[in-house]
């Protein structure tokens, strides 16, 4: 007996300290610029105060109300519980990630032995899946939360059942009910667990649970389905496309099956962003042809457990099936961490081949086998793991497992080497993404790229092939504005600005969009309207006051443009066009002192600035100043004041 526990501890500490070991570098991983940015970084607002729980019911898994597609608030809830602990760094978030692996590895192990499995069958199996290379992804990520969480509640759930079934303290049920109700507000997948409940209640129990019993299950059951259900239905509101969701998408996904299953037991080609291949297509294939012929050849009690598993990978790889992202075919076909439920059904029923076969097997083999096979999936493990250590890392993966294919690889990793600044590769991987898959989303970033550099022309003919692929997006049409009034075209920035309605939240920034190409087509009074409307909207923009304030300046409103330059300044005390502006008001008043002041100002913010000493230095000219002015002058020239350089041969030489 003394001896049993202490080979149980034993166990329980190889089952922690492996995948600590293998996978202790995750805590120091960053962010990847996905989904963890969606739902942590930019609504850490929310998600940072421990307070917003409730919230989490009451939003998708995106933290949208009304909701779209997903409803997972125990997920949304494990990330409000990481904020209040660690702030919005990304160590407690991977760092759960982890302790969560484990914890699920741990139950798996009692889940094992709970079913009568042999402790040492249990343990080399629960060992394996703890650092199993598919599930580095699941471990890494910190996105896959949902399906950490999801597996944990489900192992535990089914543990508790059995338990219950046990020894019929009623307190195993209370437990069993209250993790299943975890299970299904964790993520959608989590309602099949009761089907998989009921067919252990008939196929394994049988007689052990009569028919009043297993009444009671069921309305258990049911009752937790359907609260989850009628919370679901009060907070998704839309539902996504039927080549998002449906049957379409399911039969475009099925090879996701096979594709696993091989990845399962030949951990080969494993990518951050898969897409189908056929050679894992078609090793998953000849395994569960395999598989079939093993449950063929059974036992009739083993054929029951191997069928049960089986259902189990089935039942939990399908549903997630029904929804495709979309342009998949150059994204990503599945995600391999959503293998983390489905593949307990494998464990399982590799666990009673094992068990059966055990006392036929040459057991110190078998050890070695276990050993062997530890070995290498934990270096495996460990060096995949990497590929999630940053967004940079991350992208650069998919992009070499399918370098010819993955064109959202290539453009999510032209937005990393945009936010480290490096605008060459980003235009590079934006031109490779391109040539994979024409996407009006990558054209959009390009043409803005493009206009980055100042190619306004490429800048246009991006954006324009984005609003053909994609006319929705309110938001290139306005760019595309601005493009078209840099190549002086005012008319097609107008047709463009027409089509902005959308962009409610800029509305001020589109009337001086308009007051811009109005003041280009020298219709000044309608410029000046444009400009007023963007004040009326937000009295708060530097820039309407400034622009308003050139259109006064047109009408030869003098003082009504200085107020409006004033109050600019007022807004934004470094806006260095203003003061420029005021400065050549005075000018034109002849108040020359009174100009050189707001010249001095322009320079104390900016000192590099040829406006600024041009206007300085025609002042300087009026006020009889010459040497002031010709040393002012030639300043401008030297920064590039082409006048200024005229000036100079005409006055100063």
């Amino acid at each position: 007996m003394h001896g049993s526990k202490t080979q149980n501890y034993l166990y329980l500490l190889c089952l922690v300290l492996l995948p600590a070991i293998v996978y202790f570098r995750v805590a120091s991983f960053d962010f990847t610029l996905l989904d963890d940015k969606t739902i942590i970084q930019d609504h850490y607002s929310i998600i940072g105060n421990i307070k917003n729980i409730p919230l989490a019911f009451q939003t998708d898994a995106f933290l949208n109300k009304p909701g779209k597609e997903f409803y997972r608030p125990v997920q949304t809830a494990s990330y409000m519980i990481d904020a209040a602990i660690g702030g919005d760094k990304p160590f407690i978030y991977h760092l759960t990630n982890l302790l969560i692996h484990i914890l699920t590895v741990i139950s798996l192990y009692f889940l094992l032995v709970y079913l009568q499995i042999k402790k040492e069958i249990a343990f080399g199996l629960s060992l394996l899946f703890s650092i199993h290379p598919l599930f580095s992804s699941a471990v890494s990520w910190i996105p896959a939360r949902g399906d950490l969480l999801l597996t944990l509640f489900c192992v535990l759930s089914f543990s508790a059942f059995i338990k219950y079934n046990l020894t019929n303290k009623l307190t195993y049920f209370i437990l069993h009910l209250f993790l299943l109700l975890l299970v299904v507000f964790t993520k959608e997948t989590g309602i099949l667990l009761p089907l998989f409940l009921f067919l252990y209640c008939r196929v394994v129990l049988k007689e052990k649970v009569n028919n009043k019993k297993l009444l009671i299950y069921l309305v258990s059951w049911i009752l937790i389905v359907l609260l989850y259900l009628l919370a679901r239905n009060k907070i998704i509101t839309t539902l996504p496309s039927s080549d998002i969701f449906g049957i379409a998408p399911l039969i475009k996904n099925i090879p996701a099956i096979p594709a696993t299953f091989g990845k399962l037991f030949i951990p080969y080609h494993l990518s951050t962003l898969p897409l189908f291949d056929y050679i894992s297509i078609t090793l998953g294939i000849l395994l569960l042809l395999v598989t079939a012929y093993l449950l063929f050849k059974s036992k009739r009690q083993q054929r029951t457990w191997i069928l049960f598993g089986f259902l189990w990978f089935l039942a939990f790889t399908i549903i997630p099936l029904f929804y495709r992202q979309a342009d998949a075919d150059f994204y990503v076909s599945y995600f391999e961490h959503r293998t983390y439920l489905p593949v307990i059904g494998i464990v399982i029923a590799a666990a009673f081949i094992l068990n059966d076969s055990l006392s036929k097997l040459n057991q110190q083999l078998l050890k070695y086998g276990f050993l062997c096979l530890a070995i290498i999936f934990s270096m495996v493990s460990f060096l995949n793991s990497s590929n999630y250590e940053n967004s940079l890392s991350f992208y650069s993966k998919a992009i070499d497992i399918n370098p010819e294919l993955n064109a959202a690889a290539y453009s999510g990793r032209a937005n990393v080497f945009i936010y480290q600044g490096d605008l060459i590769r980003a235009m590079e991987d934006y031109n490779s993404s391109l040539e994979i898959h024409e996407e009006a989303l990558t054209y959009y970033n390009r043409g803005l790229l493009q206009s980055a550099f100042n190619n306004h022309e490429l800048a246009e003919e991006d954006l324009t092939k984005s609003i053909a692929l994609d006319s929705t997006n309110a938001m290139a049409f306005y760019l595309r504005s601005v493009e078209r009034l840099q190549r002086k075209n005012a008319l097609g920035a107008l047709e463009d600005l027409d089509k902005t309605g959308d962009l409610k939240n800029l509305a001020d920034v589109i009337f001086i969009a308009r007051g811009n190409a109005y003041s280009s087509l020298h219709d000044s009074i309608k410029a000046l309207s444009n400009f007023s409307k963007a004040i009326e909207i937000n009295n708060r923009n530097d820039e309407a006051y400034y622009r308003r304030g050139l259109s006064r300046f047109a009408f030869r409103d003098v003082a009504g443009a200085m107020e409006d330059y004033k109050k600019a300044i007022e807004i934004n005390p470094a806006k260095t066009e203003a003061y420029i502006s005021i400065g050549q008001s005075y000018g034109f008043l002849h108040q020359f002192d009174s100009a050189t002041i707001y010249f001095n100002k322009t320079l104390e913010i900016l000192p590099n600035s040829p406006q600024a000493y041009f206007g300085r230095g025609l002042a300087k000219k009026e006020m009889k100043d010459l040497k002031g002015a010709c040393e002012d002058l030639n300043k401008a020239a030297s920064l590039g004041n082409g006048t200024a350089k005229k000036l100079l041969d005409e006055f100063c030489n």
